[in-house]
């Protein structure tokens, strides 16, 4: 189903980069550890290279300290706490 705030961005890459993320086909490493063969990593061993912290949708966008510049660019002061 489509989602009306998709309308709103005008590159079609960053339509593609947030899909991605909202159906978790992308690269962090929370989805690619499980896909390691013959075993996947453990899922709390899938940590942030930058952080040492889980690696998930989560942290990547509001938590990550090696993100933080692009965070306080895109993301509007007046949301305190937000959520995912």
């Amino acid at each position: 189903m489509f989602q009306p705030y998709l309308d709103t961005l005008n590159l079609s890459r960053f339509r593609i980069c947030l899909s991605r993320l909202r159906m978790s086909s992308h690269r962090l490493f929370i989805e690619t550890g499980r896909w390691r063969k013959p075993v996947s990593v453990p899922v709390h061993d899938r940590k942030c290279i930058a952080c040492n912290k889980l690696e998930d949708e989560y942290h990547f966008v509001l938590e990550c300290t090696h993100y933080s510049d692009l965070r306080k660019q895109l993301i509007p002061r007046y949301y305190k706490r937000p959520n995912m």
